[in-house]
């Protein structure tokens, strides 16, 4: 423990000395990512072969949809439209590539994982689809149910005619019903899994399928398909029946469920656990205050839960340092650090985390990402008037 709190100050000292209060504002957003930033960037938008445009392309877009819903700034989702065209544009099928099994999916290949060997990735699918089902909920005006204060009406939005709406979902559904055969009931009635991609009879990671629990719910609502409501449910449900409170009253999880059999029950105590690291953990933990606002599987004791987790568990507040862990214990790891500002999607009703998260990014990070800083413009305590 003392050597993690000794080399978290010496690798974050402090010394930017920036302000944050313009720091997290729409100025300093526009500033460092303006319109022409965008414009280059989706024109040239990665492919997946790398896994690219799941792990950075998509988290951009999402940015532009979390500024959209704090600003209701139309441009921020035409932006957000065109990641979309653009995403699906580069799909398997469209481009005529093929997986190790010679198969054009409607997904995006990638030989991140297994080199020399071309896959669609289940995490991958999730993760490049959420942002454009955000789009296409807030091109029906019901972005509000997702994210507080958003717009309430649809916008005008002449760029994205009915029939292409009704195109990208086909296109999205299409994408999310690649793993239908994976598929699995859990150990209780309520809950089901996917199967890893590589790994028989071993679940998803919960990363991957809580943001495509949370997908689902997105399609079921919009198009209306009552079996993906139902898998979505029963995927979130899968990570809740695994989380363990901790001494400090958060919540405690693994990276990945164990493989399902009778002998393996579906929780642990927190001292069986092995926690895991905040930046696979923003990842798991990102969809759910979102499905929470839904009504789906998490409620408000469970988003105070995951608030402590942040304020008690990976904010030290005695040491004024970020463990890298979810809570098992205190450590630290430069590789995991630069996602902290992630858990800033914890903190709509939580401001000494919003704070303790801003007040780090301040004084540590020059150029944050997109996605973080659009988190400190919508999820500001004080916002009455989007920060601008």
């Amino acid at each position: 423990m003392r050597g993690a709190v000794t080399q978290f100050w010496v690798d974050h000292p402090g010394g930017l000395g920036q302000d944050p209060r313009t720091y997290g504002s729409v100025t300093h957003f526009e500033q460092l990512y303006p319109d022409r930033f965008w414009t280059a960037y989706l024109d040239t938008l990665p492919d997946n072969e790398d896994g690219k445009l799941a792990w950075e392309a998509s988290r951009h877009a999402l940015a532009l949809v979390t500024m959209y819903a704090a600003t209701g700034r139309e441009r921020y989702l035409e932006l957000a439209w065109e990641y979309s065209l653009q995403a699906m544009a580069r799909r398997d099928d469209r481009i005529g590539r093929v997986d190790f099994r010679n198969r054009s999916l409607p997904a995006w290949g990638s030989t991140r994982y297994l080199p020399g060997k071309r896959a669609v990735f289940f995490v991958h699918t999730g993760l490049i689809v959420e942002p454009i089902l955000e789009t296409l909920l807030a091109l029906r005006g019901d972005l509000a149910l997702v994210y507080e204060n958003a717009p309430a009406a649809p916008p005008a939005a002449p760029w994205a005619s009915p029939a292409a709406r009704d195109s990208l979902l086909a296109d999205c559904l299409a994408a999310l019903d690649v793993y239908g055969d994976r598929y699995r009931p859990g150990a209780t009635p309520e809950e089901a899994y996917y199967l890893d991609d590589t790994l028989p009879r071993q679940p998803q990671p919960f990363n991957a399928q809580n943001v495509f629990g949370y997908d689902l719910e997105l399609a079921a609502r919009l198009a209306g398909r009552e079996e993906d409501r139902a898998r979505a449910a029963a995927l979130l449900q899968f990570f809740k029946n695994r989380l363990a409170v901790s001494a400090e009253g958060g919540y405690i999880w693994e990276y990945a469920a164990a493989p399902i059999s009778p002998s393996n029950p579906p929780s642990l105590p927190p001292d069986v656990l092995k926690c895991e690291e905040i930046s696979h953990g923003y990842v798991t933990i990102e969809p759910i205050p979102k499905a929470a606002r839904l009504g789906v599987v998490f409620d408000a004791t469970d988003m105070d839960r995951f608030a402590r987790t942040l304020t008690k568990q990976v904010y030290r507040e005695e040491y004024g340092m970020f463990s890298t862990l979810v809570g098992c214990k205190i450590a630290y790891s430069p590789n995991y650090i630069d996602r902290i500002g992630g858990w800033l999607c914890l903190t709509a009703h939580e401001p000494a985390g919003y704070r303790a998260v801003e007040r780090y990014l301040a004084e540590n990070v020059a150029d944050p990402i997109p996605l973080y800083l659009a988190y400190l413009v919508l999820f500001d305590p004080e916002r009455a008037d989007a920060r601008d």
